[in-house]
């Protein structure tokens, strides 16, 4: 079997790669044990053919005569200069072709694993039509759609910026990925380190991560985001995910045609069946034997049906009565409708259980909601959904309790339910508590003590990845939760901390409303005036701040770099500006006290906290900076400029770690070196992990 993986730039296709050699062990557990694998980068595996490296085959002079015979091969005539980058593109995408047709050929016929992990422009490598004996994997990250900006690959389209380079390929790129993917991973942000919760993607049988079998026990709702491109492929497919103890996959009549419907109501086994009735015409689903089956009305069609005859028992001496439905679920409400009202109108009809998933306005709502669950678990499951236009602010509630419900969806990759979590995320959680139920089953009644991080946007927060195996050590997840500053207060602070939220992790925009609604501070955050690092004890919110020592060491590390001025022995900090962060200005003003800052909205001088001394003669003196210390985020860069053309920075430290930082971006611009505020997240978030390991007794 050849599995093609195949992803955006930067995605993590390569160190995927890497990991499955680390999955692909002997151990028996895994399937294919006693087969070959090969493990095999397509970049790498034409620069062996070529002998040139891949930057060389972009951006080099040396293929002229290679490129001219490319010329002739298409017979066109190229009005670009001659030899241009454009060209070595173009040129680039012929050998990437020519690599990967070999490597099919070479294993189409084989019995063993080829695993080939290919470039972002694969669209431009598929020039016939895809094999179908070909698997193909398309891994995602939630951040694809965010932008990225690289400082060590070779520019595509040169006389665009970096970031706009990326995302002007985005939407054709993704396109096409999700039209030719067998299956769609979405992997986490963060690092790409091995976490044994992925063996599970790779069994053959059903192998339990927490050795309850069928604990996975979760819905796929099938339509065609999730199912591959070609309908052969559907039964190893459905086969897979039987093998990793799927509770049901979802059929909905409004989500595909009649004849899908038809032929995965074939393949599918009638135990893992649940159909779920969404048109309001009539349903196909009226033709099957709903006595023996799973199936969910949705009260957006009106009232359960009491008497409707069913096709499927003509001839039969049964009377035909469509029974009480095993599910009863809603979806919508009305706009004024408290959620009070549609409790008492979803239970005044009679079924085996309840679905509510309706949209969830805030966090009072949530804990209503939560509260009417836990009253009866076994026939009630709340998964709520985001108001529309919001972007899954729920998914962790899902993450966290949906295990412990009847119905627990999830998705493998990007949908239409944003609330619903990842497989991946899915997979981390039952790893994370994975201990603690074998030493002490989950209840339905039971909510997991958790930590996270919060703020908004958390989409690209590393937090997660870091702190994963620190709490996992203490059979804890770690999550994310988007809460913006309106919702950040006292009581929906409460409210998480009664359903299980014991430490946090602040981040922007929240620190400051955080260390308002802090029980207890510390120096360090009454120092800084607010408040990074969360933590319950002692039934109050103790707040602290780890930043500075984030800062403390980034700002070593550049001192180890020896980027100091010619003939000084430290940085002398008049010839460093600070580019933006109003927000952190009192930290980067307590390590850098004669540094020059800059509002990054007005491109002018800030003087706040400065001595009078110090203002005067930084209003009198313009600078050159031979360091630019960036604080400015991508969701700022609307609404803020960039520095003087004429500043001509040697190096670029950036505070943000993200992978479309304008910092980067300005430091490509500049032609300065760049250096990332990895460093300062991780000792930050360091710090935090000893103040949380005070208290982990408690656990």
């Amino acid at each position: 079997m050849i599995y093609l993986i195949i992803g955006h730039r930067g995605v993590g296709k390569t160190s995927w790669l890497n990991k499955l050699k680390l999955v692909f062990t002997d151990s028996d557990e895994i399937a294919y044990k006693n087969k070959k694998k090969y493990f095999i980068d397509l970049d790498k595996e034409i620069e062996k053919e070529t002998g040139q490296k891949i930057n060389d085959l972009l951006i080099s002079n040396k293929n002229q005569n290679k490129i001219q015979l490319y010329r002739n091969t298409l017979g066109k005539t190229f009005h670009q200069p001659a030899f241009s980058i454009e060209e070595n593109n173009k040129y680039f995408r012929l050998i990437e072709q020519e690599t990967l047709s070999k490597l099919i050929k070479k294993y189409k016929n084989t019995k063993d694993l080829v695993f080939i992990a290919l470039g972002a422009g694969a669209q431009h490598i598929f020039q016939e039509k895809i094999p179908s004996f070909c698997h193909i994997i398309h891994l995602a990250r939630e951040t694809d759609s965010q932008g990225r900006v690289f400082l060590d690959r070779p520019r595509l389209i040169p006389h665009q910026k970096p970031y706009e380079e990326y995302m002007s390929l985005y939407h054709e790129r993704d396109y096409f990925y999700k039209k030719i993917k067998t299956e769609s991973f979405v992997l986490p942000e963060g690092d790409m380190a091995f976490n044994e919760g992925e063996k599970f993607l790779f069994q053959s049988k059903g192998f339990c991560l927490v050795n309850y079998p069928g604990f996975f026990n979760c819905i796929i709702t099938l339509n065609k985001n999730t199912l591959p491109l070609h309908k052969k492929q559907w039964p190893s497919f459905i086969s897979k995910r039987l093998s990793w103890g799927v509770r049901f996959f979802e059929l909905r009549d409004d989500q595909l045609n009649s004849d899908d419907l038809h032929f995965l109501l074939k393949i599918i086994p009638k135990e893992k069946k649940l159909l779920s009735f969404r048109l309001e015409k009539k349903s196909i689903f009226l033709k099957q034997d709903l006595f023996s089956l799973t199936w969910d009305w949705s009260l957006e069609k009106g009232p359960p049906p009491t008497n409707l005859f069913l096709a499927s028992l003509k001839g039969k001496k049964e009377s035909g009565q469509i029974p009480s439905p095993p599910i009863l679920s809603l979806h919508n409400r009305e706009q004024k409708e408290s959620l009070s009202l549609v409790l008492k109108k979803m239970t005044t009809y009679k079924a085996d259980h309840f679905k509510l998933a309706v949209p969830i306005r805030n966090f009072k709502e949530l804990m209503q909601g939560h509260l009417w669950f836990l009253k009866d678990p076994e026939h009630r499951s709340f998964l709520p959904v985001s108001e529309k236009g919001e972007v899954g602010l729920w998914r962790w509630y899902r993450q966290i309790f949906g295990p412990q419900m009847k119905l627990h969806f999830i998705r493998e990759s990007h949908g239409e339910v944003l609330d619903q979590p990842f497989l991946y995320e899915h997979l981390l959680f039952l790893h994370a508590i994975s201990n603690r139920l074998e030493t002490r089953p989950l209840k339905k009644n039971f909510s997991l003590p958790f930590a996270a991080v919060l703020g908004d946007p958390v989409i690209h927060s590393a937090s997660p990845a870091f702190h994963r195996q620190f709490f996992s050590k203490k059979r804890m997840i770690f999550t994310k939760i988007t809460i913006d500053e309106k919702d950040f207060t006292k009581e929906n602070l409460s409210i998480l901390q009664k359903m299980g939220l014991i430490f946090a992790a602040v981040t922007s925009p929240l620190k400051k409303k955080a260390f308002q609604i802090c029980d207890e501070i510390d120096s360090s955050a009454q120092q800084l005036q607010s408040v990074n690092t969360l933590i319950f004890k002692y039934n109050k919110w103790f707040g602290s701040n780890t930043d500075q020592y984030g800062l403390q060491a980034l700002l070593n590390s550049v001192k180890k770099r020896k980027l100091i001025i010619p003939k000084t022995k430290a940085i002398n900090t008049r010839n460093i500006a600070v580019w933006g962060g109003g927000g952190v200005k009192k930290n980067k003003k307590k390590e850098l006290p004669n540094a020059f800052f800059y509002s990054a909205r007005t491109g002018k001088k800030s003087f706040s906290n400065l001595s009078n001394k110090t203002k005067q003669i930084q209003k009198k003196e313009e600078i050159n900076p031979y360091i630019v210390v960036w604080a400015v985020g991508r969701n700022r860069m609307p609404t803020s400029v960039l520095p003087p053309p004429s500043w001509k920075p040697r190096w670029v430290i950036d505070l943000n770690y993200t992978e479309n930082s304008p910092g980067k971006e300005y430091a490509l611009l500049a032609g300065a070196k760049y250096i990332s505020g990895v460093t300062m997240f991780k000792h930050q978030a360091k710090k935090q992990q000893e103040l949380f390991a005070k208290i982990f007794s408690r656990f």
